[in-house]
């Protein structure tokens, strides 16, 4: 892991050991968290995992495509 990347931004990086259906598996897993855990939409200040919940999910997309 690079030392100034942060967890969401570490998903776009590349795992090499993983096939695309795992990799989908796992960023679908974070969308998961973050909308379970970390999402509060009647709360102030959580705009940012609404925007990382939406980058995720544009990139499973493009990954289920590639398939």
């Amino acid at each position: 892991r690079y030392p100034l990347v942060t967890g969401v931004q570490t998903c776009a990086l590349p795992i090499s050991k993983l096939n695309k259906l795992e990799y989908i598996q796992v960023l679908q897993n974070e969308v998961d968290v973050l909308s379970s855990k970390y999402y509060k939409p009647e709360t102030e200040g959580t705009g940012h995992f609404n925007t990382a919940i939406s980058v995720l999910q544009f990139r499973i997309e493009e990954l289920k495509k590639e398939l």
